[in-house]
């Protein structure tokens, strides 16, 4: 099969789903464009859980487990999802959420393009998840955080002075 790759830009801006209301600057390339492949349902113990399952092979170097942004070329909507893989090479699984925000049914072929996103988009999703399993984590992470470093801030006040 043969992929096109876009053209490559420096700097992308994200907007959209994985950007709300604040500007997640990042490398891009724009993604690799896709052979459109039929969109199909999760497997049976996959459901409930946002991601998408892929075949290596279409993957382009993002790893399992991988947060990716995923976008449908027919009407540029895109998505932050999970990565996964599948044994079969001649479809893309996807639950029934992703599918409403990239406006693709089940049985179609979608024209995509798939692209690594760098670390705050990856922050953001983990914050932003509608699932509690992921975003009560990554909540409790950033507040740990946020008081180490007051936590540190306090401790070199009394060293300044």
């Amino acid at each position: 099969m043969k992929r096109l790759l876009s053209p490559p830009r420096l700097l992308g801006i994200g907007t959209g789903w994985d950007n709300p209301g604040f500007p997640v600057i990042y490398p891009q390339r724009r993604g690799y464009r896709m052979p459109k492949l039929p969109v199909k349902g999760l497997p049976e113990g996959d459901n409930g859980r946002l991601l998408v399952r892929l075949n290596r092979q279409h993957r382009e170097g993002i790893d399992r487990y991988g947060l990716a942004k995923i976008t449908n070329n027919a009407n540029q909507k895109s998505m932050i999802i999970l990565v996964l893989g599948h044994d079969d090479e001649e479809a893309i699984f996807m639950p029934y959420d992703i599918r409403t925000g990239l406006a693709v049914s089940r049985a179609e072929r979608l024209d995509f393009s798939i692209a690594k996103i760098g670390m705050p988009g990856k922050v953001l999703w983990y914050v932003n998840s509608p699932d509690p399993a992921v975003y009560i984590p990554a909540w409790i992470a950033v507040v740990g955080t946020i008081l180490a470093v007051l936590g540190l801030v306090i401790g070199v006040i009394p060293l300044i002075s």
